[in-house]
């Protein structure tokens, strides 16, 4: 697998221009940070302003604070496919709409 994976370790803002740079563009990006921090859909609208997911892409946010996060996606052309729920944590399936 490591031929297929990426790992880097800095700010994402960082890395997600340093992916831009690189033009990748992904199938699958799963978004984990920390539950407190306010930034997952931060991330997310970087990802789709930098234009880093294929058309068919996902984005899996995981969160235990749904509410914040539906509220603050409300605010960005994404639809939400499915949301499941692991014990406190919920994951959150996303993809472009149209």
């Amino acid at each position: 697998m490591q031929d297929k994976v990426i790992v880097m370790k800095d700010d994402y803002t960082n890395c997600l221009n340093r992916l831009k740079n690189k033009n990748i563009k992904f199938d699958i990006i799963f978004l984990d940070p920390p539950y407190k921090a306010d930034f997952a859909v931060k991330a997310l609208i970087q990802i789709l302003k930098l234009d880093l997911m294929q058309d068919d892409g996902i984005v899996v946010i995981e969160t235990d604070e749904e509410e914040r996060e539906l509220k603050e996606l409300e605010q960005i052309d994404i639809c939400i496919n499915n949301i499941r729920k692991y014990g406190r944590v919920k994951l959150m399936f996303l993809s472009r709409k149209g």
